[in-house]
C-alpha cells in the first residue's frame, strides 16, 4: 500500500508541484493564483508529463511502469538541481481559504457517485477494447501488439480466423476493434487512440483489474475540477461550483465515470486546456503556453474530435489578434511540434482509426466546402477590417452579439424546425431535442442559452477559445451525432465539451450579478440574496431532477461478477494449451475471448464463421497438433466442427451478469441480464464410429443446436423425472435445427422427447412438423409432460446419412406463442415447445 500512494505521489504529483514552483517565467504571476488552483495544476502538469513519457516509450516499445517512475523522478530531480532549492513561492502566495473546500467537496462527491466501476472488461463494444489495450500496454509495453497466435497462423489457415475488411486499411480483424495490420510479424493495432489506455495499463500496475478499472473514475472526478476552475476564472465561484456540481450529479457524467470511455478524459485534458490557454493569451502568463500546447497535443492522442478545439483556439488567436495581442510563440512552437507528433501517429501507428475522418473529409458535399469558403472569407474580412481603429471597435461591440445571436437562433431552429428527411436522418435531426429531454431538460436548455449569451456578451474577449469550443463542438455534434439515440450511450459525444458547460452555463443564468459584491444600502442587499435564493431554488429544483435520474445507478456495477467467472475458465487452461471459439456469427461468446487473451494469457482463436472451410480446417487442427497439448473449443451456439474429428464435451458454463436496459429512443428504467451459455470441448483424434445416436438437449448440446432459445432445466409442473431429478430442455423456436452425426445404416426410429410446457388453453395448441434431411418424418400434437414422440426412418435415407461424412440436418417447424402477450409477464420469447432428448435407432 505504501509502494503505491508512493509511486502515485510521482507519478500524479511530485514534478507538476516542482516544475510549477521552478524560478521560471515569472512565477510571481502563477503564485498569485489561488492554494486550490495551484495544488490543480501540479497534478495536471504531472498528469501531462506521465502521459507524454508514458506514450513515448510505449511508441517505442519500451514502456514499463518503472521505467516511466524513474523519468518522472529523474527529471525532477532535474528541476530541483537546476533551482538550487529556490522552489518557496513568495510570500504573496495566498495561503489556503474557505474557498478550497469546493474542490475538496467535489473531489468528495465525486467519489460517492463513481464508485465502484463497472466490470466491462469483455470485448465486443468499445469499453472492453480501452481496457485490454491498457492492459497489452502494462504486459508487453508497446502501442502496437505483437500477437504470437497470428504471427505463428500458417498462411493457408489466416482467413479462418481473420476476417479480411472490406477497405484497404489493415489486413483483418484479430478481435472486435483489434486490427491485424502485418499477419506475417503478429503485428496488431487496437481500435482507438492510446492515452487513456495508457492510465489503464498505470492503474492495472497499481491495483491490478481493479486499479484499471477505477481510472475512468478518477478521470472523471478530474473532469469535475477542471470545469470548476474553468467557471471560477470565467463566471465566479459559486456559478463554478454549482455548475461543477450539477455535473457530478447528472445521469451521464455518472453513468460514464462509472464506464471504461475516453470522452470522460478527453473533458478534463480539454478543460485544463481552455483554461491554461486562457492563462497564456489573456492573463499574460507565459508559464502556461507550452502547458496549453501539451495538454491540446495530448488530446489528439484521446480522440480525434479534439480537432475541434484546436479550430476553437485557432479562432480565438485570431479574435485575440483583434486587440492586438500576439499569439505567444511559447505556445505556437510546442504546438506545431505536437501536431506533427499527432500527424505521425494517425499515419503509422493507428492508421485504421484515421481511416473513418479521413473518410469523412473525402465525402464533404458541396454545401460543407461552399460553408467553409464563407467562413474562411468572413475570417479574412475580419482581420482586414481589424486594421482601422474605428472598424477594431465595431468588431470588439458587435462580434459577441454575432455569436450569441446565431447560436440562440440555431438552436431554436433544431429544437423546434428541424425535421428528418432525405439524408437527414431521425436522430440527427432530433439531437438537440433528444439532449435536452433526457440530459438537461427543457427549462435546463433554456438557462444554458440564456447563461451562453450572458457569458459572451460580459466577457467574450476574456474568454475566447472557451466559448468558441462550446460554438464548435455544438455545431458540429447537434449538426451530425453520429450515433443513434441508445441511452445512455448516446451521451459519450457531449460529454467533452457540451454537457459540462451546460451545467455550467445553467449555473452563470441562475446566479447572474451575484458577483457584484455586499452591497451598501439594505435594498441592494436585498436584491442580492433574493437572486442567490433564486438562483439556488433552480439549480436546487435541476439537481434533485438530474439526482433522481442517477441514483438508480449508484446500486449499479455493469457486468458484476463477469472478471470471476473469468478466472475460472482461464483456469482450466494451460500455458501449451489451444483455444477456438465460435465466431461472432454464432453467438456472443467471442467477447470472452479478447480478455482470455490480452488478459489471461490464453492461446486463444476466433473462428471467422460458423461454418469453417472444412479441408482448410483439418489442415489447421493437423498444424495445431504438432504446436499445443491440448485444443479446445468454446461454443453457445451450433458451429459446424462435428465432422471433422471426435469433439469430447468437458464441462458445460452458465452464467449471467447485470446490464443495464439499452433502448432505442428511450430513457433506460431497468436492469436486465447478459447471459452466457456455452460449452467446453477437446478435439480428439479421428470421427467416432458409427452408431445409436443420442443427445441430452440442454446439457453440452452447444455443437448440435441452432436456432433454440437457452438451456433451461426443471422439476416443476410436472417436467420432472419420476425419479426427482431435473430435466434439462430448450424452447425450439419457430424453426429450430438439430445437427446428426455418426449413425448407423440400420437406424430406423427417430424419437424426440417433447413437452408442450403447460400453453395456456387460449393458445393455438402446439403442433410440430419434422424433417430429418429435408425429409418429412411426420407432424405430431404435443401435449404437456414429456413424452417421446417416434418417426420412421426410410431404410434409403439411413443408407446416406451413414455414408455421409458430415452432418445431417433435423428440423422442426413449430408454431409459437409469446408470454409476454397472452399471459403479461416478463417473458417476451416466441416459444415453440420443451425439447428434452433426442435419439436415433
Amino acid at each position: 500500500m505504501l509502494y503505491q500512494l508512493v509511486a502515485l505521489g510521482v507519478i500524479a504529483y511530485l514534478p507538476g508541484a516542482v516544475i510549477f514552483r521552478a524560478p521560471i517565467a515569472e512565477r510571481w504571476r502563477r503564485a498569485a493564483l489561488t492554494a486550490e488552483e495551484r495544488t490543480f495544476w501540479a497534478v495536471f502538469i504531472s498528469l501531462s508529463l506521465s502521459s507524454t513519457i508514458a506514450l513515448g516509450l510505449a511508441a517505442a516499445e519500451e514502456y514499463s511502469f518503472d521505467r516511466l517512475l524513474l523519468a518522472n523522478g529523474a527529471l525532477s530531480l532535474v528541476v530541483v538541481l537546476l533551482a538550487r532549492g529556490r522552489l518557496r513561492l513568495e510570500a504573496e502566495a495566498p495561503r489556503p481559504g474557505l474557498t478550497v473546500l469546493a474542490p475538496i467537496a467535489l473531489v468528495a462527491l465525486g467519489f460517492w457517485l463513481y464508485f465502484p466501476t463497472s466490470e466491462y472488461i469483455i470485448g465486443g463494444k468499445d469499453p472492453g477494447v480501452y481496457v485490454n489495450e491498457g492492459i497489452q500496454i502494462d504486459q508487453r509495453g508497446a502501442l502496437l501488439i505483437r500477437d504470437p497466435q497470428v504471427a505463428s497462423l500458417p498462411p493457408n489457415s489466416r482467413d479462418l480466423f481473420i476476417p479480411r475488411r472490406d477497405n484497404e486499411t489493415g489486413y483483418g480483424l484479430r478481435f472486435m476493434g483489434y486490427f491485424v495490420t502485418e499477419p506475417s510479424s503478429g503485428t496488431v493495432v487496437a481500435q482507438f487512440p492510446h492515452l487513456y489506455p495508457v492510465w489503464v495499463a498505470i492503474g492495472y500496475h497499481l491495483n491490478g483489474l481493479t486499479g484499471a478499472r477505477q481510472v475512468i473514475g478518477i478521470w472523471g472526478i478530474l473532469g469535475l475540477l477542471a470545469l470548476y476552475f474553468v467557471g471560477a476564472r470565467a463566471v465566479g465561484t459559486l456559478p463554478a461550483f454549482t455548475g461543477s456540481a450539477l455535473l457530478a450529479v447528472n445521469v451521464a457524467q455518472v453513468w460514464f465515470s462509472r464506464y471504461p470511455n475516453s470522452e470522460l478524459v478527453l473533458q478534463a485534458i480539454l478543460l485544463a486546456a481552455l483554461l491554461a490557454f486562457a492563462r497564456a493569451h489573456i492573463d499574460s502568463d507565459r508559464f502556461f503556453g507550452p502547458l496549453s500546447a501539451t495538454l491540446l497535443g495530448l488530446s489528439l492522442f484521446v480522440r480525434l474530435p479534439a480537432v475541434l478545439a484546436w479550430a476553437a483556439v485557432g479562432g480565438a488567436l485570431l479574435a485575440t489578434a483583434v486587440e492586438g495581442r500576439r499569439p505567444r510563440i511559447s505556445f505556437i512552437g510546442p504546438a506545431v511540434l505536437w501536431l506533427g507528433l499527432a500527424t505521425w501517429y494517425f499515419v503509422t501507428i493507428l492508421e485504421p482509426y484515421a481511416a473513418q475522418p479521413i473518410g469523412f473529409i473525402q465525402n464533404l458535399q458541396t454545401i460543407h466546402i461552399v460553408l467553409l469558403g464563407f467562413s474562411a472569407v468572413g475570417v479574412i474580412v475580419l482581420m482586414v477590417a481589424a486594421r482601422s481603429e474605428i472598424r477594431k471597435i465595431q468588431i470588439r461591440r458587435w462580434l459577441p452579439v454575432v455569436i450569441s445571436g446565431s447560436v440562440v437562433l440555431a438552436a431554436a431552429y433544431a429544437y423546434f424546425l428541424r425535421a428528418p428527411g432525405g439524408r437527414l436522418a431521425i436522430h440527427d435531426a432530433l439531437a438537440l431535442r433528444t439532449y435536452a429531454a433526457y440530459y438537461l431538460s427543457p427549462y435546463g436548455l433554456v438557462a444554458a442559452l440564456l447563461g451562453f449569451a450572458l457569458l459572451v456578451r460580459r466577457s467574450f474577449w476574456r474568454n475566447p477559445a472557451l466559448i468558441l469550443s462550446i460554438v464548435a463542438f455544438s455545431v458540429f455534434f447537434f449538426y451530425k451525432t453520429r450515433i443513434v439515440p441508445e441511452h445512455f450511450w448516446m451521451a459519450r459525444r457531449f460529454l467533452p465539451i457540451i454537457l459540462p458547460m451546460s451545467m455550467l452555463l445553467i449555473a452563470t443564468a441562475a446566479f447572474w450579478g451575484v458577483d457584484t459584491g455586499w452591497s451598501r444600502t439594505l435594498r441592494g442587499r436585498f436584491r442580492l440574496v433574493g437572486r442567490v435564493v433564486i438562483g439556488l431554488a433552480f439549480v436546487g429544483l435541476l439537481g434533485q431532477q438530474y439526482l433522481a435520474a442517477s441514483r438508480p445507478l449508484l446500486g449499479h456495477i455493469e457486468y458484476a461478477g463477469v472478471i470471476p467467472k473469468l478466472e475460472e475458465l482461464a483456469d482450466r487452461f494451460g500455458d501449451q494449451d489451444l483455444v477456438i471459439v465460435e465466431s461472432r456469427t454464432a453467438s456472443d461468446l467471442h467477447v470472452l475471448a479478447l480478455p482470455l487473451a490480452y488478459i489471461y494469457d490464453r492461446n486463444v482463436l476466433v473462428l471467422s464463421e460458423s461454418n469453417p472451410n472444412r479441408s482448410a480446417f483439418l489442415e489447421f487442427l493437423t498444424w495445431a497438433r504438432t504446436q499445443y497439448q491440448d485444443i479446445f473449443f468454446l461454443g453457445g451456439g451450433r458451429t459446424d466442427l462435428l465432422s471433422f474429428m471426435t469433439v469430447t464435451p468437458v464441462s458445460s458454463e452458465w452464467f449471467q451478469v447485470p446490464e443495464y436496459q439499452s433502448l432505442l429512443n428511450a430513457y433506460p428504467r431497468a436492469v436486465g441480464r447478459k447471459e452466457f451459455d456455452f460449452g467446453v470441448y477437446r478435439f480428439g483424434e479421428a470421427v467416432s464410429p458409427q452408431g445409436p445416436f443420442s443427445l441430452d438437449i440442454g446439457t453440452m448440446d452447444d455443437l448440435h443446436v441452432a436456432e433454440f432459445h437457452a438451456k433451461e432445466r426443471s422439476s416443476s409442473l410436472g417436467e420432472a423425472s419420476q425419479a426427482g431429478q431435473w430435466v434439462t430442455f430448450r424452447w425450439s423456436r419457430e424453426e429450430s435445427h438439430i445437427a446428426i452425426l455418426n449413425t448407423s445404416a440400420n437406424a430406423r426410429v427417430l424419437t424426440l422427447w417433447m413437452s408442450n410446457g403447460n400453453r395456456p388453453d387460449n393458445v393455438i395448441p402446439a403442433r410440430v412438423a419434422v424433417y430429418l434431411d429435408e425429409l418429412l418424418m411426420g407432424d405430431v400434437r404435443v401435449t404437456n409432460g414429456f413424452r417421446p414422440y417416434t418417426f420412421s426412418i426410410p431404410p434409403d435415407l439411413a443408407a446416406v446419412m451413414a455414408e455421409r461424412r458430415e452432418t445431417t440436418e433435423l428440423k422442426l417447424l413449430t408454431n409459437t406463442w409469446n408470454p409476454f402477450q397472452v399471459l403479461s409477464v416478463s417473458d417476451d420469447r416466441d416459444l415453440g415447445v420443451m425439447v428434452d432428448h433426442v435419439e436415433i435407432q
